[in-house]
């Protein structure tokens, strides 16, 4: 069983993407949403956190969301720790979370760190999602509804696309022109030939 990783800037439109493997029937982890439930439920991950940021991290209710937020995406290094934190767990609890599908040639997990080596030492196969800067501004804006100067430093603080692509396997452009369901069926095909079962159209 191969473990595919997804990935891309904000608003390149990963869950998109992944929403069309789905529907070809490979199941997809998505790192982002359990990262939140890890950071809530998880006691490692709230003692790395409150280790290095202080106990106002969290509040009685939780994770002190907006606490943390302003922190990191205006801190590059403090996002890297964040993500240090909190992401091991993720991997351990991806893999775990794969255990219950040893039927299916090949898993996805939709993650923003699929390219950092703590993740990407676990991936057989890495997909790259672009689209236009602005585009994806827009998206985020409408779908956030946070400012063009919210999402822009928040794309600062990821890496950048040429980088990407040096370190993708395969490459899907998504940018609300080019039909992204020939694309993802080429390189379901591929990965399914890969994991040794052929293609299946």
């Amino acid at each position: 069983m191969l473990r595919v990783g997804i990935t891309g800037g904000i608003g390149s439109g990963k869950s998109l993407v992944c929403e069309i493997f789905h529907h070809l029937g490979i199941p997809c982890y998505n790192a982002d949403d359990n990262a939140k439930r890890l950071m809530e439920t998880n006691q490692q991950i709230r003692q790395g956190i409150i280790s290095h940021f202080g106990d106002e991290a969290y509040h009685p209710q939780g994770l002190n969301k907006t606490f943390i937020g302003n922190i990191v995406f205006k801190n590059k290094g403090a996002l890297e720790k964040i993500n240090f934190i909190v992401h091991p767990v993720v991997m351990n609890d991806f893999i775990s979370w794969c255990s219950n599908f040893q039927n299916h040639p090949y898993m996805i997990i939709e993650s923003a760190m699929a390219l950092h080596k703590v993740v990407r030492e676990f991936l057989d196969v890495i997909i790259v999602v672009l689209a236009p800067e602005l585009l994806r501004i827009e998206r985020v804006v409408m779908r956030d509804g946070l400012s063009q100067e919210e999402v822009t430093l928040r794309i600062k603080n990821q890496m950048e696309e040429p980088a990407m692509i040096k370190l993708a396997d395969e490459v899907i452009l998504n940018d609300g022109k080019t039909l992204l369901l020939p694309q993802v069926v080429t390189i379901n095909n591929k990965i399914l030939i890969k994991a040794g079962n052929g293609e299946i159209w």
